[in-house]
């Protein structure tokens, strides 16, 4: 990312197969989110963004990024339509 401003760490995707459980999807997505944090800090950037565009289950989707330390500071959209 290019600015003036302090470095920020950004991710667009973490992928997790879907084969295991829940739980144990959860346990690897947070192992990762924290890989990122350990990242964002190496690189002494100020902070990290995941941009989560999933559509299916949103509202597990944001307990699990809660649950991860994060921080809800924005949105995305997306047109319906399939050109």
């Amino acid at each position: 990312m290019l600015s003036d401003g302090p470095l920020s760490a950004n991710v667009h995707v973490i992928a997790v197969d879907l084969t295991p459980g829940p739980v144990r999807r959860a346990k690897v997505f947070l192992a990762l989110v924290a890989a990122v944090r350990q990242w964002a800090v190496s690189l002494n950037a100020s902070h990290s963004f995941i941009h989560v565009t999933t559509g299916s289950n949103i509202k597990a989707t944001d307990r699990l990024m809660k649950a991860a330390g994060a921080r809800f500071v924005g949105g995305a959209y997306a047109d319906s339509h399939i050109y």
